[in-house]
């Protein structure tokens, strides 16, 4: 008698998991797509601000604020260990290169670079002011107070075009970092 009714229980529980694994098999496929739809929307608002300021096609600054934002939101993902199933090791050394890459970022964001320079250059020649030029109305160069001959704007250049040198050198400099930072990790973070 105790093993009719434990052999009943379990036909039971049979056609139980049958019906529930028939049911979760099914209503995946039927709520997937829409699921996915209503995910894809919000992952359009999340990249609408940052598209929407988006209009300066010429600019290679947005190029790296779309990298930059990817990676925040790829930080924030796998910031979350239910979010991603793999080796906590695997997801903490992860997170530790895309926090590293968006540090990069950062000091290139809040870097002046060749700061001493343009200090030491306007001791020098002074700030910057707009001068109407002669036989030119309505028409204005760029020049600095201190400038008073054709000599000095001419050295005032190949000074300026120094400080440029080192600028471009720091920041260059920076953008190697990131670049070199991600192509280590591209196939690590996504795949």
């Amino acid at each position: 008698m105790f093993k009719g009714i434990k052999e009943i229980k379990w036909e039971e529980h049979k056609k139980e998991s049958k019906i529930i694994s028939f049911l979760k098999k099914y209503l995946r496929k039927a709520f997937h797509p829409i699921k996915k739809f209503f995910r894809n929307i919000f992952v359009i608002c999340a990249y609408a601000k940052f598209l929407w300021n988006d209009h300066y096609d010429w600019d290679y600054s947005y190029v790296l604020a779309l990298l930059e934002f990817k990676l925040q939101r790829m930080y924030k993902f796998f910031s979350s260990a239910k979010n991603v199933s793999m080796v906590e090791e695997q997801r903490l050394q992860i997170l530790s290169e895309i926090d590293e890459t968006l540090k990069a970022f950062k000091v290139i964001g809040e870097s002046d670079y060749a700061k001493d320079e343009w200090a030491t250059h306007y001791a020098k020649w002074g700030e910057i002011e707009f001068v109407e030029v002669p036989d030119k109305p309505g028409i204005y160069e760029m020049t600095h107070k201190n400038i008073k001959t054709q000599e000095e704007k001419e050295q005032e250049i190949k000074e300026v075009r120094k400080v440029l040198d080192v600028w471009y050198l720091a920041e260059e400099r920076a953008y190697h970092t990131i670049f070199a930072l991600l192509a280590k990790n591209l196939r690590n973070w996504w795949d």
